[in-house]
């Protein structure tokens, strides 16, 4: 009987060490990933805190009076000039302007097709997209 019970101890006790082991394990797998998801979040809100200051310096640098000063220091650099549309075309010629039919909007295209005209427009190759 004593016999027996040391037989059944044994596989009993080698059972729960392996469980203990698995379980100090699985803690640690589990501290691993709390922790990185406590970094994503960390990042996510610098990043988040970047793009806001970023847009609030857009929106200063943006400014219609800083804009208007800058055109007028640099307005014999820049040659511009006020334009409207009826400076360049009267209206009755705007209105006699062809419209574009519904077939010429929805011609199918290829985008190899697209890219290679880029590229010879630019006269330089384009990266490939799927090589990135």
């Amino acid at each position: 009987m004593r016999q027996s019970a040391l037989l059944l101890n044994i596989p009993l006790g080698l059972m729960a060490m392996g469980l203990a082991i698995w379980a100090y394990s699985e803690n640690y797998r589990t501290q691993a990933a709390f922790d990185e998801g406590r970094a994503i979040r960390r990042e996510t809100a610098d990043i988040e805190d970047l793009l806001r200051m970023q847009r609030a310096e857009w929106a200063y640098l943006n400014r219609p009076d800083r804009l208007r000063d800058i055109a007028e220091q640099n307005y014999g650099l820049l040659r511009l000039e006020p334009r409207r549309v009826d400076s360049i075309m009267s209206l009755e010629e705007i209105a006699k302007l062809p419209t574009p039919s519904p077939e010429s909007e929805a011609v199918p295209t290829d985008p190899a097709t697209d890219r290679a005209q880029l590229a010879l427009a630019s006269s330089r190759p384009l990266p490939n997209p799927r090589h990135r």
